[in-house]
């Protein structure tokens, strides 16, 4: 009788815990949380890659992929002017560091660029009224300064193949892509970052980048650190695109 009472509790129990175990991380299957440069470096298994590191910031990227590979070739591309001081600083002893002050666009022109207070969130675009809803004063621009902007196939002109370009332009990654040119068919592995709403006025969305690439002979393979908002809304995220002429 007590085993007849003692089952619901029991199977609770293990329902419970088997509810728990969905949720922890797993490299694979339902609830998988994989992390984008480890999953990079499986596919780019060379000592020396060429790098573009769009929209470097503080340089952490920059740091970590000089830690990933043996003697990569890195190009650094970052507008802000406080920051490319800071970045020539950082990586000065590095001879295979390239730190660029331009902001990478499809076209070579001088562009307004809007300072935030949260620098990481910077942009050519302006932010959105619902991105200052979720961020607050973190979104308001504080300086908008003029920058020279370049066409990555013109900036990379000495190099036939590039095998790792990583876009973080706050919206603005489809310009980016387009100034691309020639050189995007010779562009191995793209890692992306990804709005699912507008961040930033007249950005394009995840659909749109998609669409781009399928069309240029990429294919998606994953989605990584992606963003809810507490009211459940799907904002931003990353993604990595393979070149099927290469896999």
């Amino acid at each position: 009788m007590i085993k007849n009472m003692l089952r619901p509790l029991v199977r609770m129990v293990r329902a419970r815990a088997g509810r728990s175990a969905l949720r922890q991380p797993q490299p694979f299957g339902r609830m998988a949380a994989r992390d984008r440069f480890a999953d990079i470096k499986t596919r780019l298994a060379i000592e020396s890659p060429t790098i573009i590191d769009g929209g470097a910031n503080n340089g952490s990227t920059t740091e970590s992929l000089l830690q990933q590979y043996k003697s990569p070739v890195i190009h650094a591309f970052e507008p802000i002017p406080e920051l490319v001081d800071m970045l020539k600083q950082k990586f000065s002893g590095c001879s295979n560091v390239t730190v660029h002050g331009a902001a990478l666009g499809a076209e070579a022109k001088t562009v307004r660029f809007n300072v935030v207070n949260n620098l990481v969130s910077s942009s050519v675009l302006t932010p959105s009224a619902l991105n200052k809803g979720i961020h607050g004063e973190k979104m308001d621009v504080r300086q908008v300064v003029e920058v020279q902007q370049v066409r990555l196939v013109d900036a990379m002109r000495d190099y036939r193949e590039i095998d790792l370009l990583k876009l973080d332009l706050q919206g603005y990654e489809m310009e980016a892509l387009k100034g691309c040119g020639r050189l995007l068919e010779r562009t191995r592995i793209i890692t992306t970052e990804i709005e699912f709403v507008a961040l930033y006025d007249g950005q394009p969305l995840f659909g749109d980048i998609d669409v781009f690439l399928r069309a240029q002979g990429f294919r998606l393979l994953n989605l990584y650190e992606l963003y809810t908002h507490p009211g459940g809304q799907l904002t931003a995220g990353d993604a990595v695109y393979l070149n099927s002429r290469y896999f």
